[in-house]
């Protein structure tokens, strides 16, 4: 009986208070590892933001830029770039050239300069753009104006959530993207063989 009367007495009056105190801590733990600590910068306002950064890069970043609009940019870009090269290492296979190699990286090699010259003018002319864009204050990371097939529209990018969710889907998409090309590129190198060369 006094077991119970001490432990009431313990926890009644400072309940309330350890409940906020454990919905702090909670609030600031990582959503990709519950028992690690989020970093500062992430708040979880960005879609496809866990609260995963071990290097704690982000912290640094928020302290030299201010906000991290300018490294989610770069990692929408990096996503898709990653999502065309995925089907560029697949591409040459299914649909053969005779000029060219079925393998991405001797296809590559095998490019003529002109062709080079021409992609490197395509690229810089459309850095040159985006980065008239990036830099506004009121500018979204990864919106560029571009959607000539109106995919926001069709998948209910229209209104606040959808285009929220649109935005959670092109991240998981690019970051899978980047894995799965870091992976084929590994693998050619060392196997000689592209990603369906490998499977069949």
């Amino acid at each position: 009986m006094l077991f119970v009367v001490a432990a009431l007495s313990f926890h009644g009056p400072s309940a309330v208070g350890h409940a906020s105190r454990s919905a702090v801590s909670m609030a600031m733990m990582s959503k990709s590892i519950p028992f690690v600590k989020a970093p500062p910068a992430l708040d979880g306002s960005m879609p496809g933001d866990v609260g995963f950064d071990p290097l704690g890069i982000s912290t640094t970043i928020v302290e030299l830029n201010g906000d991290l609009k300018y490294v989610r940019e770069a990692e929408i870009v990096h996503g898709r770039v990653a999502m065309l090269a995925a089907a560029g290492f697949i591409f040459p296979e299914i649909f053969k050239f005779r000029e060219y190699s079925s393998r991405a990286l001797e296809a590559q090699a095998q490019v003529p300069v002109e062709v080079w010259s021409q992609i490197f003018i395509g690229i810089a002319i459309a850095e040159g753009l985006r980065s008239q864009m990036i830099y506004k204050p009121d500018s979204v990371p990864g919106s560029h104006g571009f959607d000539p097939l109106g995919f926001k529209s069709k998948f209910g990018g229209n209104t606040a959530e959808g285009y929220k969710t649109l935005q959670l889907k092109e991240i998981k998409n690019g970051r899978l993207a980047m894995m799965a090309v870091a992976g084929m590129f590994t693998q050619q190198l060392l196997t000689g063989k592209g990603p369906l060369e490998q499977l069949f």
